[in-house]
C-alpha cells in the first residue's frame, strides 16, 4: 500500500467514526429529552391535583362555615373558585346533630383531575366539628 492509500483509508475511519458519536450523541439527547418530558408531565399532573385538593377542601370549609350560621344548608353546585370549581352536597345522618359533607372538585376547563372528600361533622352547641375526614378520587 502506497502512502496516499493510508491516508484514504484513514480519512473513512475519521467519518465513520464521527458517523458512530453523531448517532450515540443524538440517542443520549433524544433519551434525555424524553425522560425530561416524561418528568415535566409528572410535576404538572401532580401540581393540578394539589389544587384540586385545595378547591375540595374548600367546598369543606364553605360548609362549615355555612353549617355555622345556617343549620339547614343543603350545599352548592359549581361554585367556582381559581382554576376550577367545586360541588358540596350535606347528607343528614342518623341523628339531627350530624351531617356528612361530600365536596367535589374539578379543574377548569374541561373539568379533569376531580377530586372528591367527605367530611363527618357534628353539630355542636359551639358549631360545627369534623369528626372524620376521606380523601380520594371520584
Amino acid at each position: 500500500m502506497t502512502h496516499a492509500q493510508n491516508r484514504r483509508n484513514d480519512r473513512g475511519s475519521a467519518l465513520l467514526v464521527a458517523l458512530v458519536l453523531t448517532i450515540i450523541l443524538t440517542s443520549l439527547v433524544g433519551g434525555f429529552i424524553m425522560m425530561l418530558n416524561t418528568s415535566m408531565s409528572a410535576s404538572n399532573r401532580a401540581a393540578r391535583m394539589q389544587v384540586s385538593m385545595q378547591l375540595a377542601e374548600a367546598g369543606i370549609d364553605k360548609a362549615v362555615a355555612m353549617l355555622r350560621s345556617d343549620i339547614a344548608y343543603a350545599g352548592e353546585r359549581d361554585t367556582p373558585l381559581g382554576e376550577g370549581a367545586f360541588s358540596v352536597e350535606v347528607v343528614r345522618l342518623e341523628t339531627d346533630r350530624r351531617v356528612r359533607v361530600v365536596s367535589t372538585a374539578s379543574l377548569a376547563p374541561n373539568g379533569a383531575h376531580v377530586t372528591r372528600i367527605e367530611a363527618d361533622i357534628s353539630l355542636t352547641p359551639l358549631g360545627p366539628r369534623i369528626v372524620a375526614w376521606k380523601e380520594g378520587g371520584q
